[in-house]
């Protein structure tokens, strides 16, 4: 299962990425902000989003 990651803390993205290796998940990549967490979406077609917060600069854009 691929697997993208999104949290605006770098921190947070690695911790997350370090804890999930144990699991059956290739992950994929790694998003700070809503725009490029999009844009890595449509490229990289993940079957799971791990996202923890809400981006305001998203408001108003259709999914």
């Amino acid at each position: 299962m691929k697997l993208l990651i999104v949290d605006d803390s770098n921190i947070i993205r690695k911790a997350i990425d370090k804890y999930l290796k144990d699991y059956d998940l290739e992950i994929v990549g790694s998003a700070g902000d809503g725009e490029a967490a999009l844009k890595m979406v449509k490229e990289i077609r993940p079957d799971l989003v791990w996202k923890w917060q809400v981006f305001l600069i998203l408001l108003g854009k259709q999914f």
